[in-house]
C-alpha cells in the first residue's frame, strides 16, 4: 500500500487514525465534522462539499489480500461518488488489473472509479491518464 486516501485515510499499514481505516484495511468515509489525521497532526475536516477529488491506492487500502475490493471500501467509494466527489486511483497496478479488481465491485465505467475514459495514475506513475482517459505520461 501507499498513503491511501491522502488527508483522510491511510493504508492499513500506515499511522492513519483507525476511525478512517478499518481494522481489516479498507476505506471508510469520515463524517463531515470529524477530525482527520494528516501526517500525525490533527486538522479539522472540511465539509464534504469542499472535497472535490480523492486519490487512493489500491493494495492495502481498497483491496483485501486476494485483490478483492473490501465491502467497506465499496460503500465509502459509492458514498463519495453520491456526494459528487471524484475518485481517482494512484496505484502500482496496470490499468487493466485495476479495472479487473474494481469491476467485481461494479466500480468500472466513465463515471466510476476507473475506466478507459477516467483519469488515474498506474504502474507507480509510469502511466498517467488525465481527463477523458487520455495519456499524459506513458513510459
Amino acid at each position: 500500500g501507499g498513503d491511501g486516501l491522502i488527508g483522510l485515510v491511510g493504508s492499513s499499514g500506515s499511522s492513519g487514525s483507525s476511525e478512517y481505516s478499518g481494522s481489516s484495511g479498507g476505506l471508510q468515509m469520515p463524517a463531515a465534522s470529524s477530525p482527520a489525521s494528516t501526517r500525525g497532526r490533527q486538522t479539522p475536516m472540511s465539509s464534504s462539499r469542499d472535497i472535490r477529488l480523492i486519490c487512493l491506492d489500491m493494495d492495502g487500502t481498497l483491496l483485501d489480500p486476494s485483490s478483492s475490493v473490501l465491502e467497506s471500501s465499496i460503500e465509502a467509494l459509492k458514498l463519495a461518488m453520491e456526494r459528487d466527489i471524484r475518485v481517482m486511483l494512484a496505484t502500482g497496478k496496470a490499468r487493466p488489473a485495476a479495472m479487473a479488481a474494481m469491476e467485481k465491485a461494479g466500480l468500472v465505467g466513465d463515471e466510476m472509479v476507473v475506466g478507459l475514459n477516467t483519469p488515474g495514475i498506474f504502474l507507480q506513475g509510469l502511466q498517467v491518464y488525465g481527463r477523458g482517459g487520455g495519456a499524459l505520461q506513458s513510459g
